[in-house]
């Protein structure tokens, strides 16, 4: 018998399989794909983090709002182009229109969002660790293998070091509501540690969110409970799941409020999978 085919999995599919796994199947694994349905939300997160990143990465020299703006019309443009019709686009209740949710949106991330990541930089007692190659550790692209040999790909957002303090740290940022769920600082910290021990000023002991929404960091999560067995359990069963096509609507007003592909849902939707929205 041959072996199982091997994929490549990753903390974004843990996220979306355990919140709803039916929601999983309909966005990754039904061909051919459903109707794109972008929002503004989503050029908005992408925008203010490449600024941002691409900001400290430039040394901060130039203008972050005047870089937020060009990158976010730039993905409003993408959006439109991979999805024309905006009719298929996802808005908020309350907006009449998709073309003023979008502008909403960009005034919403010039007015709060450059502001507090401005603030928060100039405030911070921290700076971003140069990886072993001299480039600041921003976006730092990794794959782990567990023993199981399911693989996992990254990109950790920032890795900090606290001079004052001696101390590293990772950040992820966050560019919508605050969450609760820690697996994806843990998954950072240990692989961080393990890839990177032996170029760090000091073990990366703790890692946590900070939102641009709010200009706010959340709690510290420890490295304690991190260990590569749970790991390798959770990331195993998901492969596993996915592997024997296990799928199974989650109904909440959390999950279903915003979800794009709610029309095909097997249990709250009304259309088939080869049906269009209109």
């Amino acid at each position: 018998m041959s072996e199982a085919r091997r994929y490549t999995r990753s903390f974004s599919q843990l996220s979306q399989y355990a919140k709803c796994s039916e929601e999983f199947r309909l966005n990754r694994m039904v061909r051919p794909r459903l109707p794109s349905r972008p929002a503004s939300w989503l050029a908005g997160g992408i925008a203010i983090q490449s600024a941002a990143d691409d900001w400290e990465r430039t040394g901060r020299k130039y203008d972050l709002a005047g870089m937020f703006e060009e990158y976010y019309w730039r993905e409003i443009d993408r959006l439109k182009e991979e999805q024309p019709d905006l009719s298929y686009w996802m808005k908020p209740p309350r907006t009449k229109t998709v073309e003023k949710d979008i502008e909403n949106r960009l005034n919403r991330g010039l007015e709060s969002w450059v502001g507090n990541y401005l603030r928060y930089a100039e405030e911070g007692e921290w700076e971003i660790w140069n990886d072993p190659f001299g480039d600041p550790a921003i976006e730092v692209e990794c794959t782990w293998t567990f023993p199981s040999g399911v693989s996992i790909n990254m990109a950790i957002d920032r890795i900090l070091y606290w001079p004052k303090a001696d101390i590293c740290t990772i950040e992820d940022l966050k560019s919508g509501n605050r969450v609760d769920d820690p697996r994806q600082l843990g998954l950072y910290l240990f692989v961080a540690n393990r890839l990177f021990e032996d170029h760090l000023p000091a073990p990366i002991q703790h890692a946590r969110f900070w939102y641009f929404k709010d200009g706010v960091a959340g709690e510290w999560e420890t490295d304690h409970r991190w260990t590569e067995e749970y790991l390798d359990a959770e990331y195993s069963a998901l492969d596993r799941g996915i592997q024997n096509r296990v799928f199974i609507a989650s109904p909440s007003s959390d999950n279903c409020g915003l979800c794009g592909v709610k029309e095909w849902c097997r249990l709250k939707g009304y259309l088939r999978e080869d049906e269009d929205l209109k």
